[in-house]
């Protein structure tokens, strides 16, 4: 995707002689439009127990589902490399508990840093927001809500 730098602001966004877009604020909304994160909800389907080196969908807000018990995530692969800043929001729908592993299991790459030390349980639905430091080499938990 290329982004189009914003239009300088003396540059009208409707053409008074034509009452058309202009063409580059025009080129500037469709490159805004392009990204495949911003608006596409994704979904993952897990088991109890351990869920390891996850492959995740490309979307920036995943559902997930499936366990019938208590569950936990310790990492994510992705198909291609990983966007630096990356950010996903993992949504709970279920109604187990989901405990996020820090630091271990996954493949150092793919795993998650809670900030906390150790790791952080929701008690069954909840979200937990997390960016991809290509400074550590891993998923940083930056918000979450049990």
């Amino acid at each position: 995707m290329t982004i189009t730098p914003v239009p300088h602001s003396s540059e009208p966004l409707v053409d008074p002689k034509t009452g058309k877009i202009t063409d580059t604020w025009l080129r500037f909304f469709n490159a805004l439009s392009e990204d495949p994160l911003r608006y596409e909800n994704g979904a993952l389907t897990l088991v109890n127990g351990a869920n390891s080196n996850i492959l995740l969908p490309r979307s920036r807000f995943i559902t997930i589902s499936g366990p019938s018990g208590a569950f936990s995530l310790s990492g994510f692969a992705v198909s291609t490399p990983v966007e630096p800043a990356r950010e996903i929001i993992l949504y709970n729908s279920t109604v187990q508990a989901m405990t996020l592993t820090d630091d271990a299991t996954s493949t150092a790459a793919n795993r998650l840093l809670t900030m906390t030390g150790g790791d952080v349980v929701t008690t069954g639905t909840g979200t937990a927001r997390l960016i991809y430091s290509t400074v550590s080499s891993r998923w940083v938990l930056v918000g979450f809500e049990a």
